[in-house]
């Protein structure tokens, strides 16, 4: 990719497309997943350039925040055979409120209505600063690798993320341990079948250059995410990864609603009003978030309709 003087990649566009907006058919499409906090819309946002109306995405739109679905159109990145990129940004994994079930449903659903039937690419935002590879984070890589497949491998990137804020010695330690564990360890089996993982550091040159790198294959790859093209998710390679993550949720807040219903009755007994009202708030959002959890299980474990003759 030839670069200006100033060291910078020719001038990269990125469009946040509306809702009902027509996407460009020929475009990469590639879609974005994390956990929360891993810096998804950092990545976008250094994609767009520090001079770009987007640049302000992740200060205002806080990543926990993002709750649904968005397509971004990027143009100006050599990336051939396409002149275009299509990144279609997801919820973060890991937010207390969105179950990996819902993210699932609602990648299935704008596929739909956006007549999307597969994807070039899976982009994994994977922070390097965590001081180990908590559980919760390797329930959400094996869900992951049960979406794309193994036979995807080869279209599927691995962007670690965070590494401009690593300082100091010690911490570059930990950051160099932790790419170590990802690349021989966690995603070693994808790797060894053509994942790439790379370092992100913030900047739009690193930006550019690891799309330019993702994408740049005289094949393209294409699945299409087993499931997701039709009604059926309770059968699918990743169901029990859903179906164990909607456990772990239901399971902790019936512990936290017996925590909450102890705690109203000393406040009862104390005459504590302030406190008892606080509560019975948390009780309640507690009690909706169990239903909705319950329900997408049930909604899980339904079987398929049968096929109409």
């Amino acid at each position: 990719m030839a670069l200006p003087n100033n060291g910078l990649p020719a001038t990269v566009t990125v469009h946040r497309c509306r809702p009902g907006e027509p996407l460009d058919r020929e475009s990469w499409r590639c879609l974005i997943m994390g956990p929360i906090g891993a810096g998804k819309s950092s990545f976008i946002e250094a994609l767009a350039g520090p001079n770009s109306s987007i640049a302000d995405l992740s200060s205002d739109q806080l990543e926990s925040f993002t709750k649904d679905v968005q397509a971004y159109e990027i143009t100006g990145i050599d990336c051939v055979p396409r002149d275009a990129i299509l990144l279609i940004d997801t919820p973060g994994f890991g937010d207390s409120k969105i179950s990996q079930y819902e993210i699932v449903s609602k990648i299935k659903e704008w596929m739909k209505e956006n007549d999307v039937e597969y994807f070039h690419r899976i982009l994994y935002i994977s922070p390097i600063t965590s001081t180990r590879l908590a559980g919760s984070h390797r329930g959400v890589i094996e869900c992951v690798k049960a979406l794309s497949g193994r036979k995807a491998a080869s279209g599927v990137g691995i962007i670690t993320s965070m590494w401009n804020v690593v300082w100091g010695d010690k911490a570059q330690k930990r950051a160099d341990n932790n790419f170590d564990q990802l690349q021989n360890e966690t995603w070693n089996d994808f790797i060894k079948q053509g994942t790439h993982i790379v370092k992100f550091d913030n900047t739009h040159v690193s930006a550019v250059s690891i799309m330019t790198k993702l994408l740049q294959k005289f094949h393209v790859d294409i699945f299409t995410i087993d499931g997701l093209d039709d009604d059926d998710l309770n059968s699918q390679p990743y169901s029990e990864h859903l179906r164990k993550d909607l456990a772990t949720r239901i399971h902790a807040l019936h512990i936290r609603r017996e925590v909450l219903a102890s705690e109203l009755e000393s406040c009862s007994v104390a005459a504590d009003k302030e406190l008892e009202e606080a509560l019975k708030l948390q009780f309640e959002l507690v009690k909706e978030d169990v239903a909705r959890f319950e329900g997408q299980m049930e909604q899980l474990d339904q079987p398929p309709l049968p096929e109409s003759s």
